[in-house]
């Protein structure tokens, strides 16, 4: 009897040793497990102060899996939400890169609508930067000057066509390309003057025609004048008149058939006139 209490005794004893090593073990386990986490804890927050936030998410999530604790989860969840801003933010800086990429690929190929296009898409992907501004005034203003340059291209050609026109007296058609030429951008007043120009040498012709129609209309009449008064006989003022016919024309054959005609019907008259004389004197004598 003495002995069974003896022996249950011991066993409590052994028992409750047992227990408090157990305990022992656990504070200490506990112990470690602090320090582990405490430890985890501080390299995720160097981790994170170093901006290597997938590194100290990973910490956390090592450390949180050791001891699932509100803080830290609340240290996650803010460390994810502050990874997905980042990564979106690098999404929209590589969109951002790539089209201004497009753009300035594009402007120095010379594709000017292109190059605009993708910069006013840069722009909306990040509204922030100036660069796209500045390149589109800078295209806008090439695009500007090349325009310019076209125009005056087109301009001078307008005005060497009118120019060879007016040199192949073609004046009325000149005159319509050079006032086309008035209309475009980089006109000046050469039109103008070249169009003064044609109308002067318009008129001096017109004067030139009138005053070549009035003299073969006095010719005319100056030779049919001559020709009336040979019908008439008047041989010594038609004479006169076709020498001054012949004076404006000495070519026209016309005027030295009849010239000659009056001269021989004057001396027929003339000789008449002497062979009558001579006969009157005879019969008188």
């Amino acid at each position: 009897m003495n002995w069974r209490k003896k022996t249950e005794s011991n066993d409590h004893i052994v028992g409750r040793i047992k227990e408090a090593k157990n305990q022992l073990n656990i504070a200490k386990e506990g112990q470690e497990l602090d320090e582990k986490v405490s430890k985890l804890i501080a390299e995720a927050k160097d981790f994170e102060a170093a901006e290597s936030y997938e590194k100290a998410l990973k910490t956390y999530q090592e450390a949180f899996t050791l001891r699932p604790d509100p803080e830290l989860e609340s240290s996650i969840s803010s460390l994810e939400t502050k990874i997905s801003e980042i990564q979106t933010s690098a999404d929209l800086v590589a969109r951002y890169q790539n089209k201004i990429k497009e753009a300035d690929l594009a402007f120095k190929e010379k594709k000017y609508n292109q190059a605009i296009d993708a910069y006013e898409a840069a722009k909306q992907i990040n509204s922030n930067e100036t660069y796209p501004n500045d390149q589109i005034q800078i295209i806008r203003d090439e695009m500007a000057k090349l325009d310019e340059q076209k125009n005056a291209n087109k301009y001078k050609l307008a005005l060497q066509e009118a120019d060879q026109l007016m040199a192949d007296k073609r004046y009325d058609l000149a005159i319509t390309k050079f006032e086309a030429a008035k209309l475009m951008p980089t006109a000046d007043n050469y039109p103008d003057e070249q169009i003064a120009k044609i109308r002067k040498i318009q008129e001096d012709i017109a004067s030139a025609e009138a005053d070549k129609l009035k003299a073969e209309n006095d010719y005319k009449q100056l030779v049919s004048s001559g020709d009336e008064k040979l019908n008439a006989e008047s041989y010594e003022e038609a004479i006169a008149i076709y020498k001054e016919a012949q004076a404006v024309n000495s070519f026209d054959n016309y005027v030295s058939t009849q010239l000659k005609k009056a001269e021989e019907k004057l001396k027929l008259l003339n000789d008449s006139k002497a062979s009558a004389q001579k006969y009157e004197s005879y019969i008188t004598e």
